[in-house]
């Protein structure tokens, strides 16, 4: 399959002034239609067929369980690290769903001509980097990490500000990259955006496809949990736009 050009990734033909004026004056945007139709369905079809992970913290400790880990697990001790998560987040930051760490799969040499593979060198690429430093006022950014995500049923991510203590790392700006088709609000699987001090909710992105969600941080934000009733994953790409 030939590479797409690195400056392509993204759609010519929005009006990123707009966009760049709503992120600078709210903090947060959302685009859709945000990257090149024929590349958004390669990346939607390969999430579709990766061997996900279960994300969660532990002991304060982000963890991650790889796919063939996580199948020889009995039923129940699959359901106790569920119901410790979920106590856990009744009173602390917590989540719980499916991840694939598509910087380290890239680094290791993992299915080199997936799309998914040169996504990540287009994401580090001037074609991205540059268009994000004049769309986002951040003239440092000078890396992008990512990681695919799947929330199925009673996945979710509890509200925080990606403030990026204490990594150590610089995340000037929050992406989501959204690639679930025909994704309803009753679903759950929301990005709710909250009042650091009341809690209340300001904003929320439904994860339309195709859509590209930027926020500044820190900003507290949360996934709702993914209803019971939800007939499709919620599909992404996530990371940050950093300047460590």
């Amino acid at each position: 399959m030939p590479r797409e050009p690195m400056q392509s990734i993204l759609n010519p033909d929005l009006d990123w002034r707009h966009y760049r004026e709503v992120l600078r004056s709210r903090g947060r945007v959302q685009i859709p239609q945000a990257i090149k139709p024929n590349l958004a369905a390669q990346l939607q079809q390969c999430l579709q067929q990766l061997p996900w992970g279960v994300a969660f913290l532990q002991n304060g400790q982000s963890r991650l369980i790889d796919a063939s880990s996580w199948a020889q697990l009995a039923d129940i001790e699959q359901q106790r690290l569920y119901q410790q998560v979920c106590e856990e987040a009744k009173t602390s930051f917590q989540f719980w769903h499916h991840s694939y760490m598509l910087i380290a799969a890239y680094l290791e040499g993992r299915d080199p001509s997936s799309p998914l593979h040169r996504l990540v060198e287009q994401f580090n690429s001037p074609g991205f980097l540059q268009p994000m430093r004049e769309l986002t006022g951040f003239t440092d950014i000078r890396k992008v990490d990512a990681q695919a995500t799947r929330y199925l049923p009673g996945h979710f991510l509890t509200a925080h500000d990606d403030d990026g203590s204490p990594t150590g790392q610089i995340r000037r700006v929050a992406y989501v990259l959204s690639l679930s088709e025909r994704w309803h609000p009753d679903w759950g699987g929301l990005l709710n955006f909250y009042d650091g001090d009341s809690g209340q909710i300001q904003d929320t992105f439904v994860p339309a496809y195709n859509t590209l969600s930027l926020f500044t941080t820190p900003q507290y934000h949360a996934v709702s949990t993914v209803a019971p009733y939800a007939p499709l994953p919620r599909l992404s790409i996530t990371g940050w736009l950093r300047a460590d």
